[in-house]
This record gives C-alpha cells, sequence and structure tokens, in this order.
C-alpha cells in the first residue's frame, strides 16, 4: 500500500468516469497499454480487484469507491497545503471550481466573477453548470470546492452559506387567459393549461413532480427542458405557462414581456438558492475568498420578489 502513487489515482479515476480503459486513455494522452499497467499496479499493491471486465466495458467494485475517496481526500489534503504555503505571499495564484444551477449563473458572473477575475487574475476559475443532484453530489466527493443550487436537500456532508427564499411562479405571455387574473393562481389552474417545467433532477424540476403528486393532480407537462432559457422562450412565444422562479423572470416581467402569478401552494413559496460547501474539506485561500465574494456581492440572496407578481 505505501506504494500507490498518484498517477495511478489519476489512471483509476479516469477508468471509472470513462468506462473503459481505451477511452481513459485518450482523455489522459496516454497508451492503452500504460493505463492497463497502472491498474495491474494498484490491484497488485491493494491485494483488491478494481474492475469486472466485461463487454460492455470496466465496471468498477466496491473496492475502486475507497481508492478513489482516498484519492480525493489526499488531493483535498494537498491542495489545501499547497494554499497555506501560498499564503505566506499575497493571494495570487491557485485554482477554485464552482458548480451552479443555471439560473444563478448571471449574478455570479457580473456580480462576482469579473471584479475577482480582475484582483486576482493568476486564480484560475472553472465554472460549471449542472443539475441540482450534480452539483451537491460533486461537493459532497470534493469534486468541486463551492455549488450554488435551488433546493438542495440536506446533508450532514454540506455546510450551507448564504441562501435566498424565491418563490416558484407561473410565468406567461400578457395575452394568456390567466395573465388577466388577479391575485394568486391553485396550482391546479396552473397546469390545466399547456405548460413547461425542468426534470426531476434539477430542484425546481422535483419540486413542481412532488406538488402534482401531493395534491394528487396529473402531471402531463408538453415540455421539459433542463434549462431556464429554454422555459422562458416557451413562455415569450405564448406556448404556455412555464414553471419558472420569479428571480429568473424578473427582466422579462419587469419590461411587459411576461407576466408572472404566484401560485397558492405552501411547498411552492420555499423555493430556496443556497451556496454551499463540503462540511469535511478545508477550502484552500482562493476558494474561501471567492465564497466570501460570493456571500457579500450577490445580489441573488438579497432580491425582492419581482414587482408584478400578484
Amino acid at each position: 500500500m505505501d506504494q500507490i502513487k498518484k498517477s495511478q489515482l489519476i489512471c483509476l479515476e479516469a477508468v471509472v468516469t470513462t468506462g473503459s480503459i481505451r477511452k481513459a486513455a485518450a482523455k489522459l494522452g496516454f497508451q492503452p497499454s500504460y493505463v492497463s499497467r497502472q491498474i495491474q499496479i494498484l490491484e497488485r499493491e491493494t491485494g483488491a480487484i478494481l474492475f469486472d471486465r466485461q463487454s460492455a466495458g470496466a465496471v468498477p467494485t466496491p473496492a475502486t469507491a475507497h481508492l478513489l475517496e482516498y484519492h480525493r481526500m489526499w488531493s483535498a489534503q494537498l491542495e489545501h497545503l499547497e494554499s497555506q504555503l501560498g499564503s505566506l505571499d499575497d493571494l495570487g495564484s491557485g485554482s477554485v471550481i464552482v458548480a451552479a444551477s443555471e439560473g444563478l449563473i448571471p449574478s455570479l458572473t457580473d456580480e462576482v466573477l469579473w471584479d475577482f477575475n480582475r484582483q486576482y487574475p493568476n486564480i484560475r476559475l472553472t465554472i460549471q453548470t449542472k443539475a441540482t443532484v450534480e452539483i451537491v453530489h460533486d461537493v459532497q466527493k470534493g469534486i468541486v470546492h463551492i455549488g450554488m443550487a435551488y433546493s438542495p436537500p440536506a446533508s450532514e456532508h454540506l455546510r450551507f452559506h448564504a441562501h435566498a427564499k424565491h418563490r416558484v411562479v407561473a410565468a406567461m405571455s400578457p395575452d394568456h387567459p390567466l395573465a388577466t387574473q388577479t391575485g394568486d393562481i391553485t396550482f391546479g389552474r396552473a397546469i390545466a393549461y399547456p405548460f413547461a417545467t425542468m426534470p426531476a433532477l434539477y430542484g425546481l424540476g422535483r419540486l413542481i413532480e412532488a406538488v402534482a403528486a401531493a395534491e394528487n393532480l396529473r402531471f402531463t407537462p408538453v415540455m421539459q427542458a433542463n434549462t431556464l432559457d429554454l422555459l422562458i422562450r416557451f413562455a415569450l412565444a405564448g406556448r404556455g405557462v412555464a414553471m419558472v422562479t420569479d428571480y429568473s423572470v424578473r427582466e422579462e416581467v419587469a419590461d411587459g414581456r411576461l407576466v408572472a402569478r404566484a401560485i397558492d401552494h405552501p411547498m411552492l413559496g420555499n423555493q430556496y438558492a443556497k451556496v454551499f460547501v463540503n462540511s469535511e474539506r478545508m477550502l484552500t485561500r482562493a476558494a474561501s475568498e471567492l465564497l466570501h465574494w460570493i456571500e457579500t456581492r450577490m445580489s441573488v440572496f438579497n432580491a425582492p420578489m419581482a414587482a408584478d407578481v400578484i
């Protein structure tokens, strides 16, 4: 076990993520024989079989998960050590990976990232847009430093920081039948018309499906999309009702292109945007600084509901 090397663990992770030695070799720029040899050495060092070789590819065994966890913990500790040593000088280098829900990207970029990049040009930033489930997974596994998502589930492995409460609304064109109605509308009335929402992989989509199930209502969206932009365009085109957050359509509502109606259901008033990190991982100095900027500078965490939501 003392002879396990970082290069072997990198090969192991690549085989797991790609599903085959050939694809892992292509991803890493190595020969397949080299990757295969590193896996064989790991199996000899650990005394464990790491992959079941099947026609569909290399299927990891339970022992593989333990080695990957060790690899990620070791990498995180090394990263923290490098950060601490670097902190002896001015904060001027390092890297930060952020995974965020699409609806939070505009506020993140315009209010945080551009100024942060100007002040710390040598810090390498990687920004990924993913579904809530994927963001939570990547933060828990230490793949990303900071997660930002709508309605992430509670977890003992997450530490939450900034958060904001946003309402789920029914967004529609001004000539839609529901647009002239005053006051909140019921969920059943909102989905009685053609509507679009996100898949359950996303926090917003999971919430909409949960409400439909709780109300025992038939759930038949005419469109599901993994991007808010498509949902908003669906409403702008007059195709029906888009289930989105009040924050995501604030500009379209303000300029009169859309009308947003609040939905009278307690679950839909509790849509939270949250920032979180791995509770068991020490953040690098660069990641800690960016987290502070996110907490203090993003208006999304202080934005009131859109004024035209009745």
